[in-house]
């Protein structure tokens, strides 16, 4: 009994801590700065608005929005990242698997050396945010963290650098490496080469069936594990620039639309508008970084996807008595491999000591002690990264035109398709990431790494990476697709089969648009709870800074975005009449529809009928579904006897389940 009382008044005491929080959250304040007090308020829908006198001041007053609203988001990145979570989460089989992967990719490693490679400006500014998110920290603690009994440590730069590199790596990097993870596997379950050379054709020339069956995996493919700790994953998104040619209004016209987990809480992006006087820029963030990634500026408008580069490739190794084979000159040589011990805490009970052995193909994944053939796998950007990613973005708001912003862009490590438009109506697209230069294969088979034909030969120059400035066909951006195959170099014949196949792809998109009476009839996508509000259609007064900051985000231009229910007749009809106006650069950005029928409403449908109708149609143990959407089940179809009723489904525990899942919404 005293336990349960325990439990009870803690989970009180949270609830008013987090009650308090709220109400703190839905006030204006005003923080202290470097150059002068940072405001921070909060428009209608909650967005935060950040004027700094300076913009390290701007961002630091972005930090602290962060430290305050998802808190709990960015210390759950920072332990994954470090390999630290059955520390302090506890010890259970999956995250003791995800501290084990994490700790032998070493993201961390050299970060506090990344940091250090920043011009002084962008560190003064990196170093703000950061302190920031410490103030956050250290004015109060979330309730999820204090019934962890976990108390956080303050912010550094050296994060910042660990998690942009988990960010490149999770559900992005990560899904190359396991392709070729699953081609071992398949091949050692007997799947047949034909049957592999027509699930892959053309990939599979340099593929060895009886090597691949002598390899011992010692792990398996661990991506559906990362849905469950909540973390991000992106698989394929949407971005478009449009040339002024081609609007109604004369003006460049970009959407972005990442396709990241909407049916989450908290969300993947984090918006916000910062000011300091001279620039501004708003769109969204992602808590734990300093950096609009999606958004725009009084003069540039900027989108992503993921680039789809093949940037991490896995070798066969052959060991013995801990070390591995090279052949050099037709000789045989055994060479040591690099050593780390990795103590692994686990929360409740004895750590776990995990030997990690390396060389210059990665880390290996098993132990060369005992004779055998294993994987070493390496990633391109793993380490020595960061330092130019988080210069880039943080420079990017103040760029004032295209080419500019892609010679910024393209010094990023990590693979992503960027598309660019600005104030003079000029569109472009730009591939960044570190890629690297392959002398045999695709990067798709595991070859034998004691043949030096098969190492890479250093990195792809940031200047040989695809870029396209002023299409002929007005258009620019991808839909989903990546530029380059996943395993090929820019500037082979499959990559410029990959150019020539996304310009047809965008000349048919361009026929469509010459149906269209008007590009502003386009609508933005409703995945996210908020779509009509995140998308940065126009702003109200044209101008390099609008004098009131929620112009930019709550234009009073006509919205085609927002959510038919909460469009007016008179704004629809304004809708399919104009374009909306204000300063030339429009930016769309638009979230992923969740399938389902209580997940949102669908377009031309209006809203579904709010849960507490359903409630109050309960009756006899069933409850009256009232939604326009899916139809009602014929008579025939249903459980039971007795007279039909139309409309009647389910039990009442499932239909609570279906109306938790539409009030989620």
């Amino acid at each position: 009994m005293p336990i349960a009382m325990a439990g009870v008044a803690a989970g009180a005491a949270a609830g008013a801590t987090a009650l308090r929080a709220a109400r703190r959250r839905d006030r204006a304040w005003t923080i202290a700065g470097a150059d002068g007090p940072i405001e921070i308020r909060r428009d209608d829908a909650g967005v935060p608005h950040v004027r700094g006198a300076s913009a390290a001041d701007a961002l630091r007053g972005l930090g602290y929005c962060h430290g305050v609203d998802r808190p709990v988001q960015i210390v759950l990145a920072r332990l994954i990242g470090q390999g630290r979570a059955a520390e302090a989460l506890g010890a259970s089989e999956e995250l003791v698997a995800f501290d084990k992967l994490f700790r032998r990719l070493d993201l961390g490693r050299e970060a506090e050396a990344q940091v250090a490679l920043l011009r002084p400006r962008c560190r003064e500014q990196l170093e703000a945010y950061c302190s920031g998110v410490s103030d956050a920290f250290s004015r109060s603690r979330p309730w999820e963290l204090a019934l962890l009994r976990h108390r956080p440590d303050p912010w550094r730069p050296a994060d910042c650098v660990t998690l942009a590199r988990l960010m490149g790596y999770l559900g992005l990097a990560q899904t190359q490496g396991d392709m070729e993870r699953i081609l071992v596997e398949l091949v050692q379950g007997g799947i047949d080469e034909a049957l592999l050379a027509e699930l892959l054709p053309g990939r599979l020339e340099l593929l060895d069936v009886d090597l691949l069956r002598e390899v011992q995996l010692g792990s398996r493919v661990l991506s559906p594990a990362a849905r469950q700790l909540g973390l991000p994953s992106l698989s394929a998104s949407n971005a478009w620039a449009v040339a002024p040619e081609r609007t109604r209004s004369g003006s460049a016209l970009l959407a972005s639309d990442p396709h990241l987990d909407v049916n989450r809480l908290p969300a993947v992006w984090y918006e916000a508008l910062l000011d300091h006087g001279e620039r501004w820029c708003a769109g969204a963030t992602m808590p734990g970084l300093p950096a609009v990634l999606v958004g725009r500026s009084a003069d540039l408008a900027w989108g992503l996807t993921y680039g789809g580069a093949d940037a991490i490739d896995s070798w066969v190794e052959e060991c013995r008595g801990g070390r591995f084979m090279r052949e050099v000159d037709g000789e045989r040589q055994w060479l040591a491999f690099r050593r780390r011990d990795e103590l692994v805490l686990r929360r409740g009970i004895s750590p776990l000591s995990l030997p990690v052995f390396e060389n210059e193909h990665g880390v290996l994944d098993g132990d060369p002690r005992v004779e055998g053939r294993y994987l070493c796998t390496r990633w391109a950007a793993a380490h020595g990264t960061g330092a130019a990613s988080l210069a880039a973005m943080l420079e990017l708001p103040e760029v004032r035109d295209v080419d500019a912003a892609a010679g910024l862009l393209r010094n990023v490590e990590f693979s992503f398709n960027w598309v660019l438009a600005d104030r003079e109506g000029s569109i472009a697209h730009q591939m960044s990431g570190r890629i690297p230069r392959r002398r045999r294969g695709n990067g798709l088979i595991p070859l034998p790494g004691w043949d030096p034909a098969h190492d890479w030969d250093g990195y792809l120059a940031a200047e040989e990476l695809p870029r396209v400035a002023q299409p002929r066909e007005a258009l620019a951006g991808g839909a989903g697709i990546g530029i380059l195959a996943p395993h090929d170099h820019p500037g082979g014949a499959r990559c410029r089969d990959q150019v020539r196949a996304r310009r047809s792809a965008l000349r048919r998109v361009s026929a469509r648009f010459e149906r269209h009476k008007q590009i502003g009839a386009l609508r933005s996508g409703t995945g996210f709870g908020q779509s009509h509000r995140l998308g940065m259609r126009a702003s109200a007064r044209p101008g390099p800074a609008p004098p009131d900051h929620p112009a930019v985000l709550q234009d009073n231009a006509p919205d085609c975005g927002v959510r038919p229910a909460q469009r007016s007749p008179a704004r629809g009809e304004a809708c399919r009449g104009r374009e909306p106006v204000g300063i030339p650069v429009h930016v769309i950005v638009a979230g992923r529809q969740p399938r389902g029928p209580f997940s949102l409403p669908r377009p031309g449908r209006g809203r579904s009928r709010a849960p507490s109708r359903r409630r109050r149609a309960r009756s006899h143990g069933r409850v009256r579904d009232r939604s326009p959407w899916p139809p009602p089940r014929a008579a025939s179809a249903r459980r039971g006897a007795g007279p039909a009723r139309s409309g009647w489904r389910g039990s009442t525990r499932r239909s609570r389940h279906r109306c938790v899942r539409a009030r989620m919404w």
